[in-house]
């Protein structure tokens, strides 16, 4: 996704693994392609 960086390695997101439908937007869950570390974003 554009703009939004690994908070680990600050690569660029990756992949977006999973996507949840919340009250106030979207929970996302990311995988970095270079470390691997997974996070969450609600945007």
């Amino acid at each position: 996704m554009k703009g939004i960086r690994c908070p680990n390695c600050k690569g660029n997101a990756g992949t977006e693994i999973d996507g949840e439908l919340l009250g106030p937007g979207i929970n996302r869950t990311f995988e970095c392609e270079r470390c691997g570390h997974t996070w969450e974003l609600v945007v």
